[in-house]
């Protein structure tokens, strides 16, 4: 085997013993060395109320293709009652994805509390084989060698997340918004002054509206937009609506430690969301998106010869508005006269820039019966993504120049809504929930940045 240790080389190691029940393995380091230890706390005296941390590498596709070093995550969770009981284990409510399998479980003191060994298919749920059941074991998986240390430190009584975010909580949330589309929830919007809300943009359509905590609904529009961020500043058709909202104070933060407690601030008639920050800042790469369509040569474009509806199996699915023998001839406001052209959009080959990352809105212009139609299409994914028939998550939630990930058990629609930390500043804004576990935030700055330069092209038009 082949060992990573966080700021040491490689080292190797072997397999000395392996137990199926419980599903357990020891693993000797081969190499000589002082290696750091963890102490072994009790299971047995856990309850719902105690704080629970995992930690781990998993790789989730977020941070790069694969073979890409995943990097270090935190995440929070409680004991919990598991949907499926699984005999023996300690069931969670941690989210946890194929490649967290043994990774620890500590509680508040430090103290391992847990091995991971199972989880549900949608992510929730992981299931730990408990502390004291190693203890029981360890004869049977090293046979005489030393038993490792145990803790006997006191667990901490600490405050819930949503009582330490509470206050914070409350300061924000007059001045965030519901935003609609069609009077369909489609997002959160926080207000930023003079009659502007920054909210996401990808997941707006037609017909915008803002619901105020009052429950008083103002038409809106885009008046500018952020494509790198994917932000959208929303401008109300009646500002004086807002007169005596505050806007939202950005904090100084550029960055987060994993670990820091954190709630995603929702309209009043929603629950807040609360979690930890997983992974510090880093860029998100872009995952390609692509037209899910077959084309051929036509005159004046390209004809569809074929759509792919199972690139299209969304849980929220928009309709799709190109059929069979629709000529294309514009995308992204590039012609495209013929297939070559077309496909060199596609790639990223052509002249002019073209939104590359999956579940961007592009218009595209085609022809049907002689009219010409223009419509907004998101781009889908070049391969299928499975986590997306099990939970919802954004049109687009890669392509970041900075993003935290976090635990926060976002829908799509809580998109665009202030994270606020434990002190009560606003640390960053929720912009995308990706598949399975994360959920991402764009720090203050980069949001602040956004918003400044934002208003300065609402204001040049």
């Amino acid at each position: 085997m082949k060992i990573h240790l966080a700021g040491r080389k490689t080292v190797n190691g072997k397999v000395l013993s392996k137990l199926k029940e419980p599903d357990l393995a020891l693993v000797q380091i081969s190499e000589q060395g002082v290696w750091p230890a963890v102490e072994i706390g009790s299971s047995g005296a856990l309850t719902d109320r105690d704080p629970l941390l995992a930690l781990g590498f998993g790789q989730t596709g977020l941070y790069g293709p694969v073979g890409t070093q995943p990097p270090s995550y935190a995440r929070l969770g409680y004991r919990c009652e598991p949907i499926l009981p699984k005999d023996g284990l300690l069931p969670t409510t941690v989210h946890a994805v194929g490649g967290d399998s043994g990774g620890p479980l500590f509680d508040l003191t430090g103290s391992l509390v847990g091995i991971a060994s199972a989880g549900e298919l949608d992510a929730t749920n992981a299931c730990y084989v408990p502390s004291d059941v190693l203890v029981r074991a360890w004869k049977d998986l090293a046979g005489e060698r030393p038993a490792p240390a145990r803790s006997s430190a006191d667990r901490p009584i600490v405050e819930s997340v949503a009582t330490v975010t509470a206050r914070g909580v409350r300061a924000v949330q007059p001045s965030v918004v519901e935003v609609r589309c069609d009077d369909r929830w489609a997002g959160v919007g926080a207000y930023v002054g003079d009659g502007f809300i920054v909210t996401k943009a990808s997941e707006l359509g037609p017909e915008l509206s803002v619901v105020f905590s009052n429950d008083v609904v103002a038409l809106a529009r885009v008046a500018a937009t952020d494509p790198a961020r994917d932000l959208a500043l929303l401008k109300l058709a009646v500002p004086d609506f807002a007169q005596r909202i505050a806007p939202v104070d950005w904090a100084d933060v550029k960055d987060l430690p994993a670990g820091t407690i954190l709630a995603a601030v929702t309209p009043s008639a929603f629950t807040p969301l609360t979690g930890v920050a997983c992974v510090s800042a880093r860029k998100i790469p872009p995952l390609p998106g692509c037209l899910p369509v077959s084309v051929k040569d036509a005159k004046g474009g390209v004809e569809v010869t074929d759509t792919f509806a199972w690139l299209m199996r969304w849980l929220r699915p928009p309709p799709f508005p190109l059929e069979k023998g629709d000529v294309i001839t514009a995308v992204a406001g590039v012609p495209v006269p013929n297939r070559e052209a077309f496909f060199n959009l596609m790639n990223g080959r052509a002249v002019g820039r073209h939104p590359r990352v999956m579940g961007e809105a592009i218009g595209v212009t085609y022809q049907r019966q002689g009219k010409t139609h223009d419509v907004t299409i998101h781009l889908r994914e070049q391969q299928t993504v499975p986590s997306q028939r099990v939970r919802p998550c954004n049109y687009r939630y890669s392509g970041f120049p900075a993003a935290v990930a976090t635990d926060l058990a976002a829908r799509p629609e809580h998109c665009g809504a202030p994270v606020v930390d434990a002190d009560g500043r606003v640390v960053g804004l929720l912009i995308a929930r990706a598949p399975f576990i994360e959920s991402l935030i764009l720090p203050a700055t980069e949001v602040r940045a956004a918003v400044e330069a934002m208003r300065k092209s609402a204001a040049a038009k």
